[in-house]
């Protein structure tokens, strides 16, 4: 997965913003706007950076996960500028998100909160192509995180 640290924060982020400003025009957003991620990640890096760290991270995350509804073409340029820039390749950046549904599956459980909201992404959708049997089995190792993560955070 994902292990987005102050040694490492600006290469993920050079990553994250080929990818939105790759993203941004198919989803009708202005890349320079103040609402785009890009903006709101240097907003709360002046503020804390452990918060722009996690920003990142779901960002990132949601950015793989959902280059899968977008056309090849895209997928395409976007995996030219990483490679141009000497990034890993797509693949091997969506090889992390395409996996953990079946981690999930073989350990039975879900271990953290990134593996939580992937697998929330894969039940939200609906077009994805797992069996009814992993879907229901995925749903609850979801419920069973989610029940255990709010006892925790109660307790805290």
């Amino acid at each position: 997965m994902l292990n987005i640290n102050k040694e490492n924060y600006v290469y993920y982020k050079r990553i994250y913003e080929i990818i939105w400003t790759c993203q941004a025009p198919l989803l009708g957003i202005d890349v320079n706007a103040d609402i785009s991620p890009i903006h709101v990640l240097k907003e709360w890096e002046q503020k804390s950076m452990s918060i722009a760290r996690r920003g990142l991270k779901a960002g990132l995350l949601d950015s793989l996960q959902m280059l899968s509804h977008f056309p090849a073409e895209l997928k395409e340029q976007i995996d030219k500028k990483l490679i141009d820039e000497s990034f890993p390749a797509l693949y091997k950046l969506t090889s992390a998100v395409k996996d953990t549904p079946a981690k999930v599956l073989k350990r039975g459980k879900v271990r953290n909160l990134e593996e939580y909201y992937i697998i929330k992404e894969v039940l939200d959708d609906t077009t994805s192509d797992i069996s009814l049997q992993d879907r229901t089995f995925l749903n609850n190792a979801f419920l069973q995180f989610e029940s255990t993560y709010a006892k925790r955070k109660n307790h805290s």
